[in-house]
């Protein structure tokens, strides 16, 4: 029987990033886990020791977006657009626009684009399947990961995210358990970072992804925190809440009895993730662009 030997990239991914709160719960290092050693919930957990079935690997620490390994990679994937500005990062086009459904307008709060997109490539066969983050039907606050198979399941996709999500995650479940071939991705800068890297190290899920689309990200908060400062400084219940959105200089909480309270920024960027208070692609390459969304197919030619 083999003694026992440190994966070294688990037990560094654990030192850096997770010990020191940096880990945004993307998910990534769970569907890239060749044993399925890794679980992420409030944290990543290690459910047990894979040294025991390997002897060294490196791809849990290698494709965290919180590490510096294969960023050279991840950005060679943008890196021909057309244009690069500081605060946009690369991009070929900017465009005005907004569903022509009425329906997926009066659903979303942001004109609709990602969801129409989604349900366009889905009714037309170019995606057989999306990963997305939506509400949890018991608690608005909590996103959960979401594999949609059918347009109808797109209304439900999230257009902003305040707290984690790890649709990465769900990205390994879309091809090792639902065997999905031709899968679009919804994510904010980290994700996208993530599945980047993935590709760079040509991980064998990496080919089921067909289309990556990011959304803005201004940073998120643990859910934790943000429930507990709500009831604590203005007596509101995570279960009371309808929607938070970010308006100009405020975050905006409507509750179940149509209460409005208008958080400003700077009383609200105490409680962010730490990951987010250092992060360096809200801005930059591999970023969406304000407002909307950026799309970016593999076999695209744009």
């Amino acid at each position: 029987m083999r003694g026992f030997r440190k994966i070294i990239a688990y037990d560094d991914l654990k030192r850096l990033v997770i010990d020191n709160g940096l880990c945004t719960l993307c998910g990534a290092c769970e569907a890239a886990c060749p044993t399925h050693a890794i679980r992420v919930e409030e944290t990543p957990q290690r459910l047990y020791n894979c040294s025991e079935n390997l002897d060294l690997c490196p791809i849990c620490y290698d494709i965290c977006p919180h590490t510096d390994a294969l960023i050279r990679e991840a950005t060679r994937f943008v890196s021909d657009a057309l244009y690069r500005r500081e605060s946009l990062g690369y991009y070929r086009k900017i465009l005005l626009a907004q569903a022509t459904s009425p329906t997926i307008r009066g659903l979303t709060r942001s004109a609709g684009v990602v969801n129409a997109l989604l349900s366009f490539a889905l009714d037309r066969k170019i995606i057989d399947s999306a990963v997305i983050a939506r509400k949890s039907p018991r608690l608005i606050l909590k996103l959960q990961p979401s594999i949609g198979l059918v347009p109808d399941d797109m209304l439900s996709a999230v257009d902003s995210k305040v707290v984690p999500c790890a649709v990465a995650e769900a990205f390994g479940r879309a091809v090792y358990e639902y065997g999905r071939h031709k899968i679009a991705f919804v994510g904010i800068p980290c994700h996208i970072l993530a599945l980047r890297k993935l590709e760079a190290w040509q991980h064998k899920i990496i080919d089921n992804l067909s289309i990556t689309i990011g959304l803005f990200c201004l940073w998120t908060f643990s859910l934790g925190v943000l429930s507990e400062y709500l009831l604590h400084n203005y007596g509101i219940a995570p279960s009371e809440i309808v929607s938070i959105d970010l308006a100009l200089e405020d975050y905006v909480v409507t509750t179940l009895d149509n209460r409005v309270l208008r958080l400003p920024l700077y009383e609200v960027k105490n409680h962010i993730m730490n990951s987010c208070r250092t992060c360096r692609f809200k801005h930059r390459r591999r970023s969406p662009l304000k407002g909307l969304v950026y799309g970016y197919s593999k076999d695209s030619e744009e």
